[in-house]
């Protein structure tokens, strides 16, 4: 479920990938991944949790 302040929850269908599996799926598509932060909400009673991660494309030498 999406919730969004103010609206009823919306009904979605949602893949969460860890960061190792991000990284091999970018790297099939010829990324390089240079870093994956997990970005926590400040509040202790909040659970939601971001996955940050930047690649660039590989070098084709």
């Amino acid at each position: 479920m999406i919730r969004i302040h103010g609206q009823e929850p919306i009904p979605a269908q949602m893949w969460v990938l860890t960061p190792q599996l991000w990284e091999d799926v970018l790297v099939d598509y010829g990324f390089r991944v240079e870093a994956v932060d997990l970005l926590r909400a400040p509040e202790a009673d909040n659970p939601v949790v971001v996955q940050l991660v930047r690649a660039r494309r590989a070098s084709s030498t």
